[in-house]
């Protein structure tokens, strides 16, 4: 009995939401966004440019400035988005397994914040680097229901 109840009370109900999307995709920003260290993927798993056309411009101080596929942990969609002080954000597209869809809030993740959407068979990644968040606060808030719009209509939701 006294096991049980052990058991119960260390294992959750659910399993908790893994932190390895978040690390690679602050890694792969570290690496494609900020370093250049990786290369785009010749082939493409999706079509970048069918989400830049629904990433908001922040009242034109926000611009895409590059869409690709992104290889350096695993496939990702990766678009790239500036502000005009020159601060980046990266945004990551790729398919995950079954599961539940939600908005998780921002986290902080070392010098980055990271924003996550996931629906039922995608997820959605926005990492902001920490120094220029208050700039894309607003156009992150903008952001996270249309990747939720995005991965819908990728589902055929």
């Amino acid at each position: 009995m006294a096991t049980a109840l052990v058991a119960w009370i260390v294992i959750p109900l659910r399993p908790a939401e893994p932190e390895t999307y978040a690390t690679i995709a602050v890694e792969n920003h570290r690496a494609c966004t900020l370093a250049r260290a990786v290369k785009p993927r010749d082939g493409r798993s999706y079509a970048a440019d069918d989400l830049m056309a629904l990433i908001p411009n922040g009242g034109g101080s926000i611009r895409v400035i590059e869409g690709h596929d992104c290889g350096q942990a695993m496939d990702f969609m990766h678009v790239v988005v500036q502000d005009t002080g020159g601060g980046k954000a990266s945004i990551f597209v790729t398919r995950v397994g079954e599961g539940g869809e939600r908005i998780m809030p921002p986290e902080r993740h070392g010098d980055f914040e990271v924003s996550q959407v996931r629906t039922t068979r995608h997820r959605a990644v926005v990492v902001i680097d920490r120094q220029h968040a208050h700039r894309f606060r607003q156009w992150r808030e903008m952001t996270m229901p249309r990747m939720q719009q995005f991965l819908r209509q990728r589902e055929g939701l």
